[in-house]
């Protein structure tokens, strides 16, 4: 399976557990540590209250 279908899944289940949520989908150019980092703190900026790193 590639990124794009996994991500899919995810934000799919996401929205049927929780139809009323407000989805933010953040996607980092590599999984590097630094985007990985730079992706949460921009999460937090944003307030988020869940952070999935799926």
């Amino acid at each position: 399976m590639n990124w794009a279908v996994e991500t899919s899944l995810d934000v799919e289940w996401i929205h049927a557990l929780a139809p009323k949520a407000s989805i933010l989908l953040i996607v980092t150019k590599s999984a590097s540590i630094n985007d990985i980092i730079n992706a949460i703190d921009y999460a937090l900026k944003k307030d988020v209250n869940i952070i999935s790193m799926s």
